[in-house]
């Protein structure tokens, strides 16, 4: 699977900031699925434990910035690229169950006070690892939406995403 999105924060956000999450608010199972650290790097933890892959290079947290994250699950290798382009890849082994969860949080941890302050915008899920190729068009295609288009409103309360996993076509 990959998962892409444009956000910016407004600079009153946590440390750690949790840009996506699979779970359900208040429930006892998830994963994080990215995260981005007090010194501005993206990770995930889609195992539950300490297993984790990093970006290399820090983001500046005040400016729009596209993250597509990918993971192949055959091969257990993960792959981050920030605005296009591939920051880094490494593998994570994962256990038989641990993304068998179809609820997915945006902007916050499922037990954890204290949401994403900012904008996110363009949410991508796709049902395979995207490639370097695709990640850099993904980023342009979305660029320019984001350049033509005003910016996205600010949403009123929370905001809840669907997703039908039944047909992995429509995903």
């Amino acid at each position: 699977f990959s998962v892409s999105m444009w956000y910016k924060l407004d600079g009153t956000s946590a440390a750690n900031v949790n840009l996506l999450q699979a779970g359900t608010i208040g429930g006892s199972t998830g994963r994080t699925i990215l995260i981005l650290s007090p010194e501005s790097r993206y990770y995930t933890y889609l195992t539950g434990d300490n297993a984790k892959i990093t970006t290399a290079n820090a983001v500046d947290r005040t400016q729009w910035q596209n993250i597509t994250f990918a993971y192949d699950r055959d091969s257990g290798k993960a792959w981050f690229y920030v605005n296009g382009v591939v920051d880094n890849a490494g593998g994570i082994p994962l256990s038989g169950t641990a993304l068998d969860v179809a609820d997915m949080i945006v902007g916050r941890h499922r037990n954890v006070e204290g949401p994403c302050n900012g904008l996110i915008d363009e949410i991508r899920i796709y049902d395979k690892a995207v490639t370097a190729q695709e990640a850099k068009a993904i980023y342009d295609t979305t660029r320019a939406v984001l350049e033509n288009d005003a910016p996205p409103a600010e949403p009123t309360g929370p905001v809840t995403l669907n997703v039908d996993v039944t047909d992995p076509q429509r995903i």
